[in-house]
């Protein structure tokens, strides 16, 4: 039995604590060592400023130039992937209710805008004779509009 299992078992809030503490731990020492880092990057590269291309550098120098280049660049590609992942997800994570309700609206607003608002809905949706208060029938016509396009909304982006 390792000297953590113990703490794993059941819900510990001191392992519970240490996990949080342990991630936040992580986020401050990635930002210490790349502090220090950017600051062993000025002075590399003050050094270098002085050093010709006659003198040159050795192979490993430049090997290990390349690999930390090649690291950073790695994790900030990984964290510009996971925060622009985070950032589709959250637009994705509407309501649909509330989409339900500006759907209701814009199609309401849109029915009762001017004098012909409502005939022209109604005509724009297969039906109506053009009267300024859209004509006969002309609410139950944008209720169908209303229901078949959730409909498709619905079953468009599995929606329950």
């Amino acid at each position: 039995m390792k000297t953590t299992d113990f703490l794993k078992e059941g819900h510990c809030a001191i392992a519970d604590e240490a996990e949080t503490m342990h991630k936040d731990h992580e986020v401050q020492m990635a930002r210490s060592q790349l502090y220090a880092t950017a600051q062993a990057a000025i002075e590399i590269h003050r050094m270098l400023k002085g050093m010709s291309e006659m003198e040159g550098l050795e192979g490993w120098v430049q090997s290990k130039i390349t690999l930390a280049a090649d690291y950073l660049n790695k994790v900030r590609d990984y964290l510009q992937y996971e925060q622009a992942s985070q950032a589709q997800e959250e637009m994705m994570n509407f309501v649909y209710e509330e989409a339900d309700y500006a759907f209701d609206k814009l199609v309401n607003e849109t029915a009762s805008v001017g004098g012909t608002g409502a005939g022209a809905v109604a005509t724009s949706m297969g039906g109506g004779n053009g009267f300024a208060n859209g004509g006969p029938g002309t609410l139950k016509r944008v209720t169908q509009f209303k229901n078949s396009a959730k409909k498709a909304f619905t079953k468009e982006h599995k929606v329950k």
